[in-house]
């Protein structure tokens, strides 16, 4: 489960029932499993997201490692521009706010050593 964050003045974009709707439109069926909304999509056995506050999106997602290259190409492509569309941020700008809070954190738990 992966949780990302929402970029400022996004949130309008998917508040209520424009996150199911859009998740309808790239993914086709969606369904509703207590906060979660739920589809599938090519290579992708499940996609589960919720939003929390306005500013977090929660997604937790299962693929098919034996699915066809085409299909799990045009899958990667489909993800990437839900996530784009969900969050306000393309993949370079998620894998920079990845990157800073992945420093951020381990920063946090290291304790200071001195030799």
């Amino acid at each position: 489960m992966r949780v990302y964050e929402i970029k400022r003045g996004h949130y309008k974009n998917v508040e209520g029932e424009k996150l199911p709707q859009l998740m309808g439109t790239l993914f086709g069926t969606v369904t509703k499993d207590g906060e979660w909304y739920v589809a599938s999509f090519g290579a992708l056995k499940f996609v589960k997201c919720r939003i929390e506050g306005k500013d977090k999106f929660w997604i937790d997602s299962e693929t098919d490692r034996s699915a066809d290259l085409g299909i799990a190409q045009q899958t990667m492509g489909m993800w990437n521009d839900f996530l784009e569309a969900a969050t306000g941020y393309d993949a370079k700008q998620r894998s920079k706010r990845a990157q800073e809070a992945a420093k951020k954190d381990s920063g946090e738990d290291v304790p200071d050593v001195k030799a």
